[in-house]
């Protein structure tokens, strides 16, 4: 049965059905409509696997959100460590550590949780520091060097947009670069340098 209006029991239905921990509703954090539809395509067949629901979820919460205030974080952590599949939960993580919204210091405190001690959520999390680092003026070698190491294009194309970054520097770039875009744009750039 679809949840709907007319159904006081509606929404705790349609989220059962979904196997939504109950807090989703607690939290205010789903409305009625939306489930309504979630329901109405589970039982359309359109897509068996309900995860893909939840995680449909999780994405809804920072669409459009230009910043996550610090208690809506801890609950979308926590909605993330209650789901029953934590593959997905990891992939809803990796959503919200690179959403444009998350301050430095609200990723800086929720990167120690255990269920960030993942492989892949450490990995977007060192992608995401160096983003925020290649913010600043200067380049320090440090930084440069992670950079490189890390192997990620998107790191690597901001690190070269970077007006201080040395010959030396680009010339680490053309062997090393993360794919051969980022190799040929480091040529180019030395190129010009010279």
């Amino acid at each position: 049965m679809r949840p709907d209006a007319g159904n006081p029991n509606a929404m705790t239905t349609g989220l059962a059905k979904l196997h939504y921990d109950p807090k989703w509703l607690e939290y205010g954090l789903i409305d009625l409509p939306f489930v309504n539809e979630q329901v109405k395509r589970y039982e359309s067949g359109d897509d068996d696997n309900i995860e893909h629901y939840r995680y449909a979820a999780f994405r809804k919460l920072l669409e459009g959100a230009g910043s996550i205030d610090d208690l809506t974080l801890d609950r979308y952590v926590e909605l993330a460590e209650l789901d029953e599949d934590q593959e997905m939960a990891g992939a809803a993580l990796g959503l919200l550590l690179r959403h444009n919204g998350l301050t430095e210091q609200q990723l800086n405190r929720i990167k120690t949780r255990q269920i960030f001690a993942t492989r892949p959520l450490q990995n977007i999390i060192e992608q995401v520091q160096l983003l925020h680092e290649l913010d600043s003026p200067t380049v320090t070698d440090a930084v440069f060097d992670r950079c490189v190491s890390i192997g990620k294009s998107e790191v690597q194309r901001k690190l070269l947009s970077k007006s201080k970054i040395s010959p030396e520097q680009l010339a680490v770039l053309t062997d090393k670069g993360a794919n051969r875009a980022i190799r040929n744009l480091a040529r180019n750039q030395l190129r010009r340098h010279r």
